[in-house]
């Protein structure tokens, strides 16, 4: 049966098959369920020439400026606020235009010869930091100047806390059509409880007035391209904050992603009793099996719930299938838990290129006087290889792996396997997220349950 394992809903026994990707109705489970394959370990030198070909097929997709090392405001989850062993701190740090330029010059040459292949790719561009609106200046000028320098559609993004929101800046966006996503993690007491200036002032009040004013001002533009994201831990309460997205106007249709505070290279959930987990854990157990119901019955859900527990199903729904590792990764990755640098390039202030915005500073992969270094990536992915091969290469699970860089990467720039949670945990996961979606399939069999995000109105 290659590698994959078996699950069981209410009506049927399933294999998932992790070499194809494909699922299939057995007559019955074996007592061993989890099938690790047995293929052999073999050295995987990546060649520059390897990463080249791929990046010409499916690099550059996005590029990311960190145009502030700094912030406005200081979250006390925050990345970079020193709970997290791999991540820097908060500086004070703006990216120079001229390195800004300097990206966009290199990145639109890459775009460029990218659409000779491929003539409907769209590039985007987002601002990232810190709080990128503490370094507006750069990010009007390298919008300008894209313009200048690019005949074509350009999709923009950006992350703000929106404390710093202006009329000018709301003006700008509207312009562009930047997509927009404000971070909220809640209500007045569920955002102020973690999202504070550095006196410890809450910054709920400075947030939903930025939001009031663009929708006052911009109707339009707010509710085709605006959107809120949150951050969630044992300390929420997840049924308030179900139905204060619910209930407040305001945001209706507009939760994009609510992401529980990242666990690796951190002890923040140490600071919470059992008695806490319990009770956040039963919260979430409710809300779940009250989307797991409706689904089934084709009923909408709420937008929290949406954010919660949707995601996990369309990961199933759009699994590759019908295709090797081989073909998914171009034999550069024996997982595709992490995507292959230059897919996504992210320059910061120093002018140092990055695979993405959440991976720290020690893996760079070029620079803006320099352009993408291709041979470094091939040693970056030799590394990774080495690190990981041996025991991803017979994975129940690869083409469904979790793991990326951004959590593996240690503070010297070092893979370790050890800073992530045992394996199992995730084979698991994936096995009762399979359990979920095929349960929901069995009883209702209209894929528009899925395809259509609960945010969207469906009966």
């Amino acid at each position: 049966m290659g590698r994959g394992f078996y699950f069981k809903t209410h009506k049927n026994f399933y294999y998932y098959d992790d070499t194809t990707g494909n699922i299939k109705i057995v007559e019955e489970i074996p007592e061993k369920d989890v099938v690790f394959g047995n293929k052999k370990c073999t050295k995987n030198l990546i060649k520059e020439e390897d990463v080249k070909q791929e990046l010409d097929i499916k690099g550059f997709t996005q590029l990311t400026l960190i145009v502030t090392q700094g912030c406005n405001i200081r979250c006390k989850y925050c990345v970079y606020s020193g709970e997290y062993d791999n991540s820097r701190q908060h500086t004070n740090v703006n990216m120079d235009f001229e390195v800004a330029k300097k990206a966009l010059g290199i990145y639109f040459e890459y775009v460029k010869q990218k659409k000779t292949k491929f003539p409907l790719f769209i590039p985007e561009v987002s601002f990232y930091g810190g709080e990128p609106l503490v370094n507006f200046k750069v990010i009007k000028q390298s919008v300008e100047y894209i313009q200048q320098i690019y005949n074509g559609r350009v999709d923009y993004n950006i992350t703000t806390n929106a404390c710093l929101m202006t009329d000018e800046i709301m003006d700008f966006f509207n312009k562009y059509n930047f997509i927009l996503s404000i971070s909220l993690n809640g209500d007045k007491e569920e955002h102020d409880r973690l999202r504070v200036y550095a006196n410890g002032k809450g910054t709920y009040d400075a947030a939903i007035k930025a939001l009031h004013k663009l929708s006052d001002k911009y109707p339009r533009y707010f509710k085709d391209s605006c959107y809120v994201i949150g951050v969630y831990d044992y300390g929420t309460d997840l049924l308030r904050m179900n139905d204060f997205f619910e209930n407040e106007k305001l945001l209706r249709k507009k939760l994009l992603m609510y992401s529980p505070v990242v666990e690796v290279g951190t002890d923040w959930y140490a600071q919470y009793s059992e008695a806490e987990k319990e009770r956040f854990l039963k919260q979430y157990n409710y809300l779940k099996e009250d989307y797991l119901k409706k689904m089934k019955k084709g009923i909408k859900h709420s937008q929290l719930q949406d954010a919660l527990f949707h995601f996990a199903d369309l990961q199933i729904i759009n699994r590759p299938v019908d295709c090797s590792m081989e073909e998914l990764t171009s034999g550069l990755l024996p997982n595709v838990g992490a995507c292959i640098p230059g897919h996504k390039m992210a320059v910061d202030p120093y002018g140092s290129i990055h695979a993405c915005e959440r991976v720290n500073d020690k893996m760079p992969i070029g620079t803006v006087y320099t352009g993408l270094n291709y041979k470094k990536i091939a040693e970056i992915l030799t590394k990774y290889n080495q690190v990981l091969y041996s025991k991803c290469i017979n994975c129940p699970i690869s083409r469904l792996c979790p793991h990326c860089y951004q959590a593996l990467l240690d503070g010297e720039g070092n893979f370790d396997l050890k800073r992530v949670r045992d394996c199992e945990v995730f084979i698991n996961i994936r096995r009762n997220q399979m359990i979920q979606t095929y349960g929901i399939l069995e009883e209702n069999g209209d894929l528009s349950a899925f395809l259509y995000r609960g945010v969207n109105e469906y009966e």
